[in-house]
């Protein structure tokens, strides 16, 4: 996807974790690319794939959307989009480029910190991105596209979560 010499494009980071392909799918990687996907780097753990975005767009709800347009038509489904979903300190301090330190010192030291929403008796509790993105963004130390892709992964999430509640209700227990 390029639109080299518009000025309004940026380039969004983002990873996408696909249902439907597996690492044993025959031909996955021309399937992806041929579908536009060729702005990723497509990932593996066990037999999951995820795809690794450099999006170019004018924003991170047109980069996710056309990305989750280029993995159906190649016949696959998004399972998650990970910046949109939960994080330990130190893959927070990877998304802000920061050192581990860092995201303790401002997890322990500074006011409106958000707090940890799972795991909180073990040694690595999971925080919300989306919620520390915004306090990253507010004190200067991430720029607005990781901002807005978190926000947009969270919407697309949140949306998913609900149609997925809606089925739940459905089956008789």
């Amino acid at each position: 996807m390029s639109n080299i010499g518009n000025g309004n494009m940026k380039t969004y980071h983002f990873t996408i974790v696909l249902e439907g392909l597996t690492n044993s799918s025959p031909f996955h990687e021309d399937k992806l690319f041929e579908a536009g996907c060729d702005d990723a780097l497509l990932c593996a753990h066990g037999d999951t794939l995820y795809l690794e975005f450099d999006r170019e767009a004018e924003s991170a709800v047109q980069a996710m959307e056309s990305a989750i347009a280029d993995v159906k038509s190649a016949g696959a489904s998004v399972r998650s989009i990970q910046e949109g979903g939960y994080s330990s300190k130190a893959d927070i301090a990877s998304f802000a480029g920061v050192t581990r330190a860092a995201i303790n010192k401002y997890s322990k030291n500074l006011a409106g910190f958000p707090s940890p929403v799972f795991g909180l008796d073990t040694r690595s509790p999971l925080y919300s991105l989306p919620e520390v993105a915004i306090w990253l963004y507010e004190h200067k130390k991430i720029e607005r596209e990781k901002l807005e892709v978190t926000l947009v992964a969270a919407k697309f999430l949140k949306e998913a979560s609900a149609k997925a509640g809606a089925q739940w209700n459905n089956i008789a227990y």
